[in-house]
């Protein structure tokens, strides 16, 4: 029947067909034992539209559009025709603008499963959906969903005009929680606009083809907190920020395989968790780093990549031991730090590549891909053998210890072949516990225009390059080996230590002043423009009054330099031998600080005044610093521990400060100068005055703080441009 205003209860205790229409609410709707194959319509002319309840004993296979809400929906048999069944093949649909408090398809206790067919498509939130079966419509609702609840699988495939996969669920809000019998399937993609808390699959059966995500779950607008499948397969996780936690545990016969891409766009993903089970696609945290990554049991297929923008705090994998080792494939990449890296049971033949630094690499099983870390590593510890592998950085490294062979592979520090960057990089000590077959150990070396090493091209970078100690207890061939470094060669093996397998590369050596009148020795010098030059160390000096240029000649790092002028202000430019470092290098009096080139590492560096515009090269890096008002000075600098500015740090164009690494710089005054690290983090900064420019500015015009691993502590003034 038909009505302008309000239908109370329709109570039928057999079927309802025809059609309902209301121009109102309607209370209730109820078949006792019948099916409803009604048109069921309300309408909002001025009020209301919504339904109280809709019930029925044997299903609905008519049509639902309500301009309300649905207070409450249950059948007692499956809901809509199987598609396959219908002459076009379409499914039924249910419009209803508002909410739906709850939808439940509830079956006899021991009965067949009762499903859902008829697509659904709701304006607002619903509250629980509670199906005793399993989904096969497309869900689409505009709000949220408080709860899922489902005794079969989310989705299936039908064989329509051609095969489809039916029951994909839209939800543009948020997703409470999605509850699975065991052994259920996610067939179809489930996507959110909103955060989807939790997610947990069982299948007790352990059966392969049961408990499985065959589809894609995407957070379109938030993030993902937790996936927990147990003998099952993933087929994919989407989320706008990022993931927390994905634990997969399954056994020999099920496992718990990842199949499809894990992808955090906006954030980080807590942990990932794979017992029993291998990764099969790629795993990408875009804006946040991979805290925890551990495979057990499994392994990461060729062509899978796993990726931080963010860092990864631990990665391992662990396999027993086996006649056949298992291999790792996958190629991982960070752009910022790695803390550590654990691999048993397993050969590396995939890659890594570490922008930032690495603590300790540890693989148990042989090494046949590649390493590298930009940014060094404290040790890298490998239980079998390198075969045709390359470890390299473009800074320095701690330890390497090779418990097997090294077959035609190179350890190379201090070289980038991707970008061609050069830099300084020491090694204190590599071990193996095998051979040493045509393999290359190259430290702090430009290979020049055509990359290879060892053929008369090679330039040593700025800085010192060196090696503590190379040990082989097995034989170390000098056929196709070459040992390099930049500025020495600590103890080698005898039979590597000949003259076409073991090398120094000469750096540039600034020439002394040829009149021996200039030329100074350890001692104090006294110029004739009245600056006082007191060195300390071996090798010789010369200065130019002339032009203010002093040379210092000289290996090693324990001198001393001590400049001193009582008489009008002189600008004097210091130079060093590309060996040499100095413990301290001092500016007294009116000696005014010009360029420094100093290769070596220093000390304690102490200006009291600075040339504007001045260029200061310290690759070696210094211990302290201490400076009153810099303008328009460049520095370029290693590591630097501590710098004490008592004054201004201003920029004429787009001056400032480019470290390797910076512990903590305080200036007293003002900073319109950039601060930028290359490949540690920044400690501490702090400008009691103001900071006249932004962090993180791509702009080079802008003055700028930049660090390429974290800024611990910063105190300081902002004021915009």
């Amino acid at each position: 029947g038909q009505t302008d205003t309000h239908l109370g209860t329709l109570d039928v205790q057999g079927n309802i067909s025809g059609t309902i229409f209301s121009n109102g609410p309607i209370d209730n709707i109820i078949s006792r034992e019948g099916v409803i194959s009604a048109e069921i319509i309300t309408r909002d002319p001025a009020f209301n539209a919504d339904i109280g309840s809709i019930t029925t004993a044997n299903g609905f296979t008519g049509i639902l559009d309500i301009d309300g809400d649905v207070g409450r929906f249950t059948s007692y048999a499956t809901l809509g025709p199987d598609p396959a069944t219908l002459p076009n093949m379409i499914p039924l649909r249910f419009d209803i603008a508002g909410d739906l408090g709850q939808l439940t398809i509830k079956g006899t206790k021991g009965g067949p499963p009762v499903d859902l067919f008829t697509t659904l498509y709701v304006g607002g939130d619903i509250g629980k959906l509670d199906i005793d079966g399993s989904l096969y419509a497309d869900l689409l609702v505009n709000g949220n969903v408080g709860s899922m609840i489902l005794d079969g699988n989310m989705g299936g495939v039908f064989l329509l005009p051609g095969v489809l996969t039916l029951g994909h669920v839209e939800i543009l809000g948020y997703l409470g929680s999605l509850t699975l019998a065991d052994g259920a399937n996610i067939v179809s993609n489930l996507t959110t606009g909103g955060p989807i808390d939790k997610i947990t699959l069982r299948d007790k059966s352990k059966n392969p083809l049961t408990g499985n995500v065959l589809g894609t779950i995407t957070s379109r607008h938030g993030g993902i907190g937790s996936v927990s499948i147990q003998n099952g397969t993933l087929g994919g996780l989407n989320a706008a920020t990022g993931i927390g936690k994905i634990t997969m545990k399954g056994d020999r016969a099920d496992p718990a395989n990842i199949t499809g891409d894990i992808i955090a766009n906006g954030g980080g993903i807590d942990s990932l968790t794979i017992t029993n089970g291998s990764l099969l696609a790629d795993v990408k945290a875009m804006g946040g780093a991979i805290k925890k990554f551990s495979i057990s049991g499994g392994t990461a297929a060729p062509g899978t990549l796993i990726y931080s923008s963010a860092g990864i705090g631990s990665l391992a994998v662990k396999n027993r031991a086996a006649a056949v080792p298992i291999s790792f494939g996958a190629s991982i990449i960070t752009d910022a730090d790695l803390k550590k890296l654990s691999i048993s049971g397993t050969n590396m033949d995939g890659s890594l590549s570490v922008a930032g630094r690495a603590d300790n690499l540890s693989i148990q099983g042989d090494l046949n891909g590649q390493l590298f870390v930009a940014g060094g590593f404290k040790s890298l510890n490998v239980r079998g053998n390198m075969n045709s592998a390359s470890v390299a950085t473009l800074y320095s490294m701690g330890k390497v210890a090779i418990s097997g062979d090294v077959n035609n592979s190179s350890i190379i520090g201090g070289y980038d072949a991707a970008t061609g960057a050069a830099h300084s990089a020491d090694l204190k000590t590599l071990s193996v516990g095998g051979n040493w077959n045509a393999s290359q150990l190259v430290l702090g070396v430009d290979p020049g225009p055509n990359t290879l090493f060892g053929d008369g091209d090679d330039l040593a970078t700025l800085g010192v390059s060196s090696l503590g100690r190379m040990t082989v207890k097995g034989t170390a061939s000098p056929v196709g080996s070459l040992i390099m470094a930049g500025t020495s060669l600590g103890q080698i093996p005898p039979s590597l230590n000949t003259p076409l397998s073991a090398k120094t590369v000469a750096g540039v050596t600034p020439p002394l002043d040829p009149d021996p009148a200039k030329q100074f020795f350890a001692g104090t010098y006294i110029a004739p423009d009245g600056v006082s030059i007191t060195y300390k160390g071996t090798g010789r000096g010369s200065y130019d009054p002339a032009t203010g240029d002093l040379v210092l000649q000289g290996g090693g790092f324990k001198h001393s330099l001590s400049i001193d002028n009582t008489g009008p202000a002189k600008t004097i430019n210091v130079a060093g031998d590309d060996d040499l470092g100095l413990s301290n290098l001092t500016f007294r009096g009116n000696a005014v600080a010009g360029d420094i080139t100093i290769q070596g590492p220093v000390g304690k560096l102490a200006v009291p005044a600075a040339a504007s515009g001045s260029d200061w090269l310290l690759p070696g890096g210094v211990k302290s610093i201490a400076t009153n008002t810099l303008v328009g000075v460049d520095v370029v600098a290693g590591a630097i521990g501590n710098w004490k500015l008592n004054g201004d740090f201003t920029r004429l164009v787009d001056e400032g400060l480019i470290a390797d690494v910076l512990g903590s710089l305080s200036i007293a005054g003002n900073m319109t100068a950039s601060v930028l690290t290359t490949i540690g983090g920044i400690k501490s900064l702090t400008v009691r005055g103001n900071i006249d420019g932004s962090l993180m500015n791509p702009i080079v015009s802008e003055a700028q703080v930049v660090s390429a691993g974290g800024l611990d502590k910063l105190s300081a003034k902002f004021r915009s441009r």
